[in-house]
């Protein structure tokens, strides 16, 4: 079938319009199952693409209780967080490519200017934003085993 003239053309800027969108749309990830030690499992929404990495948990206004983020690297690395534009306090669990937890910043608080960076101890692969609390409530510890279904 031919198309002529400004039908086609119509047709063209259609095309290239829905294409756009799809590329400059922000990828949907799936959720997945993060257990502690079998101390707790939550629900995890992942963050495996450097837009979601980028953009975490920002503007959020509440997590449920069990529900909280997965960000995923490429390579184990020494990881630094912030928390500007974030809304709710957080506990920041770093974790290594061994799936053991490396260390947790509790309580870290929101901010809007100065935001102090929360920074691994060891190199990380993986680290799971939580409730502020999240960690201490459930006896996460530096040393526990994770497992990431």
């Amino acid at each position: 079938m031919k198309m002529e003239g400004n039908a086609g053309n119509k047709l063209l800027v259609l095309v290239a319009v829905i294409l756009i969108l799809l590329i400059l749309s922000p990828p949907k990830e799936k959720n997945v199952l993060v257990s502690f030690s079998g101390k707790s499992t939550i629900t995890a929404e992942v963050a495996g693409t450097p837009y979601l990495r980028e953009k975490g948990l920002m503007f959020v206004r509440s997590l449920p209780q069990d529900y909280g983020m997965l960000f995923i690297f490429e390579t184990p690395q020494q990881l630094r967080f912030w928390m500007k534009n974030t809304l709710i306090p957080l506990d920041i669990i770093f974790i290594s490519e061994n799936f053991t937890v490396v260390n947790i910043a509790e309580n870290a608080q929101p901010c809007s200017e100065y935001c102090p960076l929360y920074v691994s101890a060891a190199p990380a692969k993986y680290v799971v934003e939580v409730n502020a609390g999240f960690a201490e409530r459930n006896g996460i510890e530096v040393g526990d085993g994770v497992r990431i279904e």
